[in-house]
Order: C-alpha cells, then sequence, then structure tokens
C-alpha cells in the first residue's frame, strides 16, 4: 500500500514523499513458552498469518485453551510452536483397574459409590466401570479424575 504524505508549514507546501507500507493482519495464537513432553506450557501471542516458523496463519491454530492441566502433547514441542489440534490431546484422567467414584443423580437425589475402571479413559470418553459393592458392570461418562457420571434414566420415560 502506498501513501502520499505532505509536509506544510505555514500553509505552505515544503516537501512531499510517498511512503510504501505493508499491511498485517495478527491473529491470536496459543504457543509453546518452554519445550515439553507432557503439559504444555503456553501463552496467548499475536503472530502475522502464516509467520516463519511458527505457523500463525495455520487454519487449525487454537486461540484458546479452556484447561491447560487436562491437557497432553503427542509429541515434544518446541519454544515458540503454534498449538493446534495435530499436536495436543486430553490426558488420561483415569487408568485401567483405577478405583473410581460412580455418581447417579436423578431428580431431588445423588447416589456415590466405588467402582473399578475397565480401561483407560479420557474427560467425555465412555468407559465402563465394575461397581464394587454389587459387582455389576456399568457405563458412564468421565467427569474428571476419578469420576464417572452413570447416566439416568427414568422409569417409564421410554413408555
Amino acid at each position: 500500500m502506498a501513501a502520499t504524505v505532505t509536509v506544510r508549514v505555514n500553509g505552505r507546501e515544503r516537501h512531499q514523499a510517498v511512503l510504501t507500507f505493508q499491511l498485517t493482519r495478527l491473529v491470536n495464537v496459543i504457543v509453546v513458552v518452554r519445550p515439553a513432553r507432557a503439559a504444555p506450557h503456553t501463552r496467548r501471542r499475536r503472530l502475522p498469518p502464516g509467520a516463519p516458523g511458527r505457523r500463525g496463519g495455520a487454519p487449525d491454530a487454537l486461540t484458546e485453551l479452556t484447561d491447560p492441566l487436562d491437557l497432553e502433547v503427542v509429541r515434544t514441542v518446541q519454544t515458540g510452536e503454534v498449538l493446534t489440534p495435530r499436536v495436543i490431546r486430553p490426558r488420561i484422567v483415569i487408568k485401567r483397574g483405577e478405583l473410581v467414584t460412580l455418581l447417579l443423580e436423578g431428580d431431588g437425589f445423588r447416589i456415590t459409590t466405588q467402582g473399578q475402571a475397565s480401561d483407560d479413559a479420557r474427560r467425555g470418553d465412555t468407559v465402563r466401570v465394575l461397581n464394587v459393592a454389587s459387582k455389576r458392570e456399568v457405563v458412564g461418562s468421565v467427569e474428571g479424575s476419578g469420576v464417572v457420571r452413570v447416566p439416568y434414566r427414568k422409569l417409564g420415560a421410554d413408555r
């Protein structure tokens, strides 16, 4: 882009110059602060799209992280690297054989008991759990570290 700049002194034109400049759109992205193999240490930076070596313009560059402690990297990441979904994933919060809290909630009640996870699982995954008290296997959704929510269905709701 170019613009002409005119310098006037006491209303008289003294000098005229053509300035050329480049406009660059900046994007907010999450970049790695320190190299990591586990949970990444990150911060938000404004980079031009396609910044050399930093992939600021990657169409899938992450612009925010809700809970970095729930994430792990799938490969070693370098300082300044822009995070994308291909580089991180939710970390395993329940390990196979681990004792977990089973949670069942409904209209006006809440039941918790202990269970044993049948598989490794990440937040949001569906996992099979052996109810330690009843010796029955149930399926639930992982809510976080050590907590599995069992879906509640009212009796007669399918009728």
